[in-house]
């Protein structure tokens, strides 16, 4: 009789627990900038992703005309040319449908403390109201949940969970894998139970 209150407990604790999981919706995000200063820097691609129940929902991506050079160096890592760029829209004019994109969802993405300013420098630069949406970095729920790895990228952890990440740096495939990524995630703590 004990054992299988036990087992019928533990079957409503995994309910509950996916019925909090799978009622949150995510917009994951990556940009690809021109360099690592907020300030002085630019964005040259977008990509974000919609999560909702556990599943990916739908996907947007925008390449953006910095107005500035794109150096070498970044041209080379993105493959991302200035030439890609010279008809693509300034940010000035894709930004309303980027924050219309996010909407209330948690902000996701794998380096949350880097995308997030950004789009709030922009956001500021433009007079417009900061994003205030709930933040999840799923680069520190990695170290969290694997304290004991050493590299935690992106690239390594897709290789890690097997999951497809053909075209590192581009936004819109970094912003799919680490949806995948946090997918894993959320699975995890479905098996295990975990509200918070």
């Amino acid at each position: 009789y004990k054992r299988g209150f036990i087992k019928l407990y533990a079957r409503y604790l995994k309910l509950e627990v996916d019925k909090i999981i799978n009622d949150l919706e995510f917009c994951v995000i990556d940009l690809e900038t021109t360099g690592g200063n907020a300030q002085k820097d630019r964005i040259i691609e977008i990509g974000m992703v919609k999560i909702k129940n556990r599943e990916i929902t739908s996907t947007k991506s925008f390449l953006v005309n910095p107005n500035i050079p794109i150096p070498e160096f970044i041209q080379k890592l993105t493959n991302i040319k200035q030439a890609d760029v010279a008809d693509a829209p300034v940010i000035e004019d894709i930004i309303e449908e980027v924050v219309e994109y996010i909407g209330e969802d948690i902000i996701v993405a794998h380096n949350i403390s880097f995308d997030v300013p950004f789009l709030n420098g922009v956001l500021k630069r433009l007079k417009k109201d900061k994003l205030q949406n709930k933040v999840i970095c799923t680069n520190v729920m990695t170290k969290y949940l694997i304290p004991e790895i050493l590299n935690s990228n992106l690239n390594y952890m897709s290789k890690l969970f097997k999951i497809e990440h053909s075209k590192a740096h581009r936004a819109e495939d970094d912003a799919l894998a680490t949806a995948k990524l946090l997918i894993k995630y959320l699975d995890i703590f479905s098996s295990k139970g975990l509200k918070k």
